[in-house]
This record gives structure tokens, sequence and C-alpha cells, in this order.
């Protein structure tokens, strides 16, 4: 018999998806769970901050892959010049596919993504309601 790694894991609980641009501003917040206590706002001005420091204090290029905290673990993706976090409870060793599947529904149904992003008086973006389900599936 084949040893399943992934047998004994904490089944995943996704709770929120946040896109940051490089400013640090939110572009796109999605909570899987509508009572999800998250604090996007709070939770983008720090992981903005700490891939910022991690990049001087080091002197590395890149950005941060993952942080745990307790039962929560954020999961990181930039794509160009926004930033792509996905927060959730228990284990996800599929997180970073999961992103990689959000940025092309991304770029799929909001072609000029980028465009907007850079633009800093344009509100978060919203999804409709076939959007929305869409891109739940992809993490549930």
């Amino acid at each position: 018999m084949l040893f399943d790694p992934y047998v004994n894991l904490k089944k995943e609980n996704p709770k929120s998806l946040l896109v940051i641009n490089e400013a640090g501003l939110v572009f796109f917040s999605f909570k899987f769970d509508k009572d999800s206590e998250v604090k996007e706002h709070l939770i983008a001005a720090f992981l903005s901050a700490i891939n910022s420091f991690s990049q001087d204090a080091f002197l590395a290029s890149g950005f941060i892959q993952s942080i745990n905290h307790s039962d929560y673990t954020i999961s990181m993706k930039q794509y160009k010049n926004l930033s792509f976090y996905y927060i959730y409870e228990g284990e996800a060793p599929r997180a970073i596919y999961k992103i990689d599947s959000c940025i092309e529904f991304f770029k799929k149904s909001l072609p000029n993504l980028l465009e907007l992003s850079l633009n800093p008086i344009i509100p978060e973006v919203i999804l409709d309601e076939s959007q929305s389900e869409e891109l739940r599936k992809l993490f549930l």
C-alpha cells in the first residue's frame, strides 16, 4: 500500500481571498464565509509591510510564500503589480495552485485587471453573482 502524506491533514477551511495593489491597498476581497472575522484592510497593510521589510532586510528579491499563525495560514503569490493572498484554516497543500487558478480566472473575467489596479481612484473590484460562484468553486 502506498503512503498518502495528505491523509491526516486538517480539513481546509477557506476564509478570505485578498488582492492588493502595489500601493498596499485592497483591490479585491472575497469572504468565503460571510460571518468571517477577517479584517481585510488591516491584513493588507500588514502583509504589504512584511513583504517590503523582508525584501529590504534580507536584500532578497521575491515574495514571502506563506505565513502561519495559530490555525490560520496565508498563502501568497505575486502576479505583476498585484499580490494575491489566500487565507484559510487547516492545511491546503494545493493553495498556490488555487491562487494560480484564481489569477487565470481574473485574467479571463477582467482582462484589463492590471490597468485597473494601477489607477488609485478605482474602487475595489466587485464580481457579479455568477463570477462569485465560479471563484468560490476554485477554492472549495
